[in-house]
């Protein structure tokens, strides 16, 4: 199984990376599933962050998971 097949969505989060005095970072984003997955299916979430004009962005991977985690297939 290629890594595109084991694909099932992707997405980014974006939003203020530095937080304010007494908060938390105010990162915002979602994740398109792009097909249908049976019920209780697992999934790995992979992400990495982009430095891109006007901030950074995180991208996010989703995979169908085994019982260890990611599935290297």
């Amino acid at each position: 199984m290629s890594d595109h097949d084991n694909r099932v969505g992707r997405g980014t989060l974006t939003g203020r990376w530095k937080p304010r005095p007494g908060a938390c970072p105010n990162i915002r984003g979602g994740i398109t599933i792009e097909r249908d997955l049976p019920a209780n299916t697992r999934l790995w979430l992979t992400g990495w962050t982009k430095t891109i004009p006007g901030g950074e962005v995180v991208s996010l991977l989703v995979e169908i998971a085994d019982k260890y985690g990611r599935s290297r297939q």
